[in-house]
């Protein structure tokens, strides 16, 4: 009976031991392959280079930094890009002051290559790479 109980107490150790081990094993794996959210502020859709860059050089007079991000044969110009969801809105704020009218928009990416150009603060770089590969904004 004392050997049963030995048995049993042994299996109940090595079962919590194993299963703490695979938790953190794959709650490690599964981290690894990280996403990064941008936000932006859309303020314009343009298909003629002209008035993009018209609307470009009026925001950057007004103190915006803008990026432009391609969307199939049309171009969208965004400003507020950022990890942030609250710097992005505070941007909002700013825009309404100046009277530009926006639309809130967020991509997420999971690309090991984007994800690193946002950790290092290269939006404009990110956003080609995510109009390159066509990713859909919502």
């Amino acid at each position: 009976m004392n050997r049963k109980r030995i048995i049993i107490l042994l299996a109940l150790f090595f079962s919590i031991l194993f299963s703490s081990f695979y938790y953190m094993l794959f709650s490690v794996i599964g981290t690894s392959s990280s996403q990064k959210t941008l936000h932006m502020n859309q303020v314009g859709l343009y298909k003629e280079e002209k008035n993009l860059e018209e609307a470009k050089q009026k925001l950057e007079e007004d103190g915006f930094h803008v990026y432009q991000m391609k969307q199939g044969d049309v171009t969208a110009l965004v400003c507020g890009v950022n990890e942030d969801k609250k710097k992005t809105e505070e941007e909002q704020k700013e825009l309404a002051d100046k009277n530009y009218s926006f639309i809130e928009k967020s991509v997420t990416v999971s690309s090991d290559e984007i994800t690193d150009l946002i950790k290092q603060k290269k939006y404009k770089e990110a956003l080609e790479k995510i109009g390159n590969e066509s990713k859909t904004v919502k």
